[in-house]
């Protein structure tokens, strides 16, 4: 038996079949998972669709921070981006 989970119709991961969680979901994203199993001689296959659900807050993550007497500079964590901000007086 396996477990893959697709989003988009592109392989995300695959699932250990003792997994009772699976983490890294982007929110209010659809996905799909699709179980294979062997039916005597022949593979088998079943699969569920769900979207997650949106976050009502973001959240962030500092991935550095810099500052000095004139200027704050820091850089914010996204699951595929960083995003670099600097204020400065």
């Amino acid at each position: 038996m396996s477990l893959k989970l697709y989003k988009n119709a592109e392989l995300v991961k695959e699932i250990g079949v003792d997994e009772v969680l699976v983490d890294g979901l982007l929110s209010n994203n659809e996905y799909e998972i699709v179980a294979e199993y062997m039916n005597g001689d022949n593979t088998e296959s079943i699969s569920i669709e769900f979207t997650t659900l949106k976050k009502a807050i973001p959240d962030i993550e500092f991935a550095s921070s810099n500052k000095t007497q004139t200027s704050v500079s820091f850089e914010l964590k996204k699951p595929t981006t960083v995003i670099l901000v600097k204020f400065q007086k």
